[in-house]
């Protein structure tokens, strides 16, 4: 698991219900636990639509993700939900 969690490179965090926090960074999302234990990562590797991680939200047990490339919605139990990826831009 590897996602650059240099403070530096944090663009977006959340804390989740219990005391879990997300944290998002130029290369991807990691939860950690209360003691700062990574719990989960999520890269484009896990099939987000982006590494640079530029926004967090938590919509009812859902978190939406936001990249650079596109939006994901993956469930607090690692299951992805769905990816919509930003359309190719027309000239």
């Amino acid at each position: 698991m590897s996602v650059s969690t240099d403070l530096a490179e944090v663009r977006a965090c959340h804390v989740l219900d219990g005391g879990d926090f997300l944290v998002g960074t130029g290369g991807g999302l990691a939860r950690y636990d209360s003691r700062g234990e990574v719990r989960a990562v999520w890269t484009a590797i896990e099939g987000l639509p982006g590494t640079r991680i530029d926004s967090i939200s938590m919509v009812g047990d859902a978190l939406w993700i936001g990249t650079e490339t596109g939006a994901a919605q993956i469930a607090l139990d690692g299951t992805k939900l769905s990816v919509t990826k930003k359309a190719e831009e027309k000239s």
